[in-house]
């Protein structure tokens, strides 16, 4: 914005300073034509929004002065080049200075396209988990678009802390659900917020038991599950190893082939909170025990008298063969 005119090729403008006209020179005032060009001058930029193609070679003059050619605007496709009207009114000469402007090749309008106007500011947040138990941490983060860069960023994690980074993490030691919001605020000051939830819960605890772990088949064993915490109801799901599964919290289940097996208990709260807990059942035919992995208890016996067997066949074969081929005297 033009804010005063000082001389037919000199003004000052806001917020860049004193604008001196490129290439061409206004009589000094008080001498003749000074009046006429300043009045032009007036009439063209005072208080109006002018354009400015600064000198890229040196950019201010000895005075500190910003060397530009001026631009007006015309109408909604063109700007009038403000140099170059002077010189057609008559009110300035041409003073070619060593800069990158030519002033014999200026035109009186030059195209001009107004910018499409940026669009409004929007902000999402987004939290990762939304929900868990307690000590729960949250990864939060900030997506702002539209509005005019750069953009500041403000949480609030509804738990009394605030947070200014873009994209925090928080963590909740307290069970409760709480209200997230986030606002983006871009350079020109505008403000826009989202909001989300984060759900922190008490935590799930369960607790898996079985009256008998080991035994003959078949084997009936009686299984206990208990959960605490959480938020009630429980669901209770059981899968015993052999392809058996119960929904019950405490069920009865018979094996009916020797094994191990691995029953798996998983319970879930009315919040979507699951733990899974693990029994491992040992079982025998009748008459043979059975080692952990489920091998039957004479196999390491076994293995050991054969490899022990092999070591002697071994060692009586080399006795015999070196009786039979003693050492030769040298």
């Amino acid at each position: 914005m033009v804010t005063r005119v000082i001389d037919g090729d000199t003004f000052d403008s806001s917020p860049l300073g004193r604008v001196r006209l490129a290439d061409i020179d206004a009589p000094e005032p008080g001498e003749p034509g000074s009046e006429e060009a300043t009045d032009l001058l007036v009439s063209l930029v005072l208080a109006k929004e002018v354009f400015l193609d600064i000198d890229d070679v040196y950019g201010t003059d000895i005075y500190g002065r910003f060397v530009c050619v001026v631009y007006v605007r015309h109408n909604t496709t063109h700007l009038l080049n403000v140099n170059k009207a002077l010189l057609d009114a008559g009110v300035v000469i041409v003073s070619d200075y060593n800069n990158e402007f030519d002033p014999y090749s200026w035109t009186l309008y030059v195209q001009f396209s107004e910018p499409p106007p940026p669009s409004p500011l929007s902000v999402a947040a987004s939290v990762y988990p939304a929900q868990g138990a307690i000590p729960l941490t949250v990864a939060f983060a900030a997506t702002a678009w539209g509005g005019t860069t750069p953009y500041s960023f403000l949480w609030d994690f509804g738990d009394g802390t605030t947070s200014t980074s873009q994209h925090p993490s928080h963590t909740y030691g307290t069970a409760s659900t709480y209200a997230v919001t986030v606002t983006a605020t871009d350079s020109l000051g505008v403000q826009a917020g989202d909001s989300t939830f984060v759900r922190a819960l008490t935590p799930l605890v369960v607790t898996a038991s079985a009256d008998v772990t080991s035994g003959d088949v078949p084997l009936t064993v009686s299984f206990t599950g208990t959960a605490s915490g959480g938020r009630p109801p429980y669901t209770f799901s059981w899968a015993f190893g052999d392809g058996s599964t119960s929904d019950l919290a405490n069920p009865t289940h018979t094996y009916a082939a020797a094994g191990v097996y691995t029953a798996t208990m998983t319970v879930s709260d009315a919040d979507g909170q699951a733990v899974i807990r693990t029994i491992e059942i040992t079982l025998a035919s009748p008459g043979v025990a059975v080692a952990p992995g489920g091998i039957p208890s004479w196999v390491p016996s076994v293995v050991l008298a054969i490899v022990a067997s092999a070591v002697l066949a071994l060692l009586l074969w080399h006795r015999r063969r070196s009786r039979q081929n003693p050492p030769r005297q040298a």
